[in-house]
């Protein structure tokens, strides 16, 4: 993840710059739009990548292993008081 937040952090004054040209060239309205439809694109392509159906699925049961009975404690309190 440091390396994703590095490059997505040097690239905002890119972005900045694109969008302050935008804004000179084809006004407010036009900015968003195109903002909203680069947006709404990019949300639409998560129902066409393979991937992301990939996630919904059980993971293949390997052969002997045993799955946990209960989840690592984490020290926190439940409402009821309980650990």
């Amino acid at each position: 993840m440091g390396m994703t937040m590095a490059i997505a952090t040097a690239a905002m004054p890119f972005g900045m710059l694109a969008a302050g040209i935008a804004l000179e060239t084809v006004g407010l309205t036009g900015t968003l739009v195109a903002i909203a439809a680069g947006t709404l694109l990019v949300t639409l392509s998560l129902l066409v990548n393979p991937y992301m159906s990939e996630m919904d699925a059980l993971p293949a049961a390997t052969e002997g292993a045993i799955a946990p009975a209960d989840p690592a404690p984490t020290g926190r309190l439940n409402p009821s008081g309980e650990r």
